[in-house]
């Protein structure tokens, strides 16, 4: 320690030592003098960052990523510090509650992608109001309800995608919703009840895939690359940063042994059929995690990304069957990008026709796209863009390419097969079939440049 403040004090000029402890730094904690609420502004380091330099770093992703991070600068006795997290805190239940420092974590994220501001916890309270509580006043907080939390988002300039009812969902239509949105770094927020009772909400920064999650990933029938997430890395208020929620099914819970009244809250508590070992002890057993029950999901967006992620989804699951490419080991990749991205991107491919580059560029596209692509072993065989800020019921495909030739001249033969017009036109609209059979026509070699 004492070397370590005469380096400080006395060895500023140093170029190794400050090039050694700017690079060591892994962030701070501020400490409270409150009560029961002591752990103030807390940033800690990331387990993952994602970061794409080639197209080798695209198809060699690692099992973990953590997308919904920023960078954060510190400093110290003039030495600048930079560290790649997302802040929290612990509640303070005079101001806030969980779902208030849920907001707050997830503002700073928002802020830096959309440039809204990103007011303090006690601000995000005022801000959702009473007005949904049949009791009591803001101060001191109990909790946030979903509609306050609507409103709190509302009051940044932001929109909220909300679900609250899950007609139709099930853990892969869950997970690629949330991978959708977290892969533009957009924090998702996750209502849950613990112990299947408590309310409790949480951010989602990221996400763990399975085991060997590449070989897993292309089998038969309709498959999501989101569909082989293990579990998700959470901003929790009461954990810490980046605590580890696993996620279960319903069915693989019910057959572990356990008592009839248990099996039967399962079944009734549950929503899109699935679960969540929260990283929470019981008060019974320290050795024994208590299960956490989905309540909500909630996505702040930029009031110009009107398309939701189901409206995407559904598209490509009418589209893969009629390709009936389930049968031969493909999945998707569904995810909310940004077009600049995309673009770069187009920069690394060497294009046979150099008309497709011309006409790509010339398209008027939105910041913000809608990206599936088809892919086999992590490479792309196809990928569709589609408008995120477009009309709901109008044609969003903006344009397609195929990376993999003989896919291409597979997919023409389709396109001009007599089904094409039956199928493809009854089902997702004759727009969107001439728009194929337009960019079908152009070759596309993959290469690094």
């Amino acid at each position: 320690m004492e070397q370590f403040k005469k380096q400080l004090l006395y060895e500023p000029k140093v170029e190794s030592f400050v090039e050694d402890f700017a690079n060591s730094y892994i962030g701070y904690v501020v400490i409270k003098p409150i009560s029961g609420s002591p752990i103030g502004a807390t940033l800690l380091p990331s387990p993952l960052q994602r970061e794409h330099e080639s197209l080798e770093d695209i198809i060699q992703e690692p099992s973990i990523q953590i997308d919904s991070i920023r960078e954060y600068g510190a400093n110290l006795m003039g030495i600048p510090l930079k560290v790649n997290s997302l802040v929290t805190q612990s509640q303070d239940r005079a101001t806030s509650a969980c779902a208030s420092i849920a907001l707050w974590s997830a503002f700073h994220q928002v802020g830096q992608i959309f440039q809204t501001p990103t007011p303090a916890p006690s601000n995000i309270t005022v801000a959702a109001g009473n007005f949904f509580n049949k009791e009591g006043r803001s101060f001191p907080n109990s909790g946030l309800s979903n509609n306050q939390v609507g409103r709190a988002i509302a009051s940044v300039g932001l929109e909220r995608e909300m679900r609250t009812i899950f007609p139709g969902w099930n853990s892969s239509t869950f997970k690629g919703f949330v991978y959708g949105y977290l892969r533009l770094g957009l924090p998702v927020l996750l209502g849950v009840k613990i112990d299947l009772e408590e309310l409790h909400l949480i951010v989602i920064t990221g996400y763990r895939f399975n085991e060997n999650w590449r070989e897993k990933l292309d089998g038969k029938g309709f498959r999501l690359k989101a569909d082989q997430i293990q579990a998700f890395y959470c901003h929790d208020d009461q954990l810490g940063p980046f605590s580890e929620y696993a996620i279960h099914e319903l069915d693989e819970l019910l057959k572990k042994p356990s008592s009839q009244r248990q099996k039967e809250t399962l079944k009734k508590t549950h929503k899109a059929g699935l679960y969540f070992t929260s990283p929470w002890p019981s008060t019974e057993d320290d050795k024994e995690l208590l299960m956490a029950s989905l309540d909500s999901v909630i996505v702040p967006v930029h009031p110009l990304i009107r398309i939701p992620y189901e409206r995407i989804w559904k598209t490509i699951t009418i589209l893969d069957f009629i390709l009936d490419k389930g049968g031969n080991n493909n999945h998707w990749d569904i995810f909310l990008n940004e077009s600049n991205q995309l673009k770069k991107e187009l920069r690394w491919y060497k294009f046979q026709n150099q008309e497709f580059l011309s006409k790509a560029f010339s398209i008027p596209m939105p910041k913000y796209i809608w990206r599936a692509q088809l892919r086999y072993k992590g490479r792309i065989n196809f990928e569709l863009v589609f408008d995120s800020h477009g009309a709901p019921e109008s044609c969003l495909l903006l344009f397609a390419y195929f990376p993999n030739e003989a896919f291409r001249q597979e997919f023409g033969g389709l396109l001009a097969s007599k089904y094409a017009k039956i199928d493809i036109g009854k089902h997702l609209g004759l727009t969107l079939l001439k728009r194929l059979r337009k960019w079908q026509k152009y070759t596309v070699t993959k290469t690094e440049s």
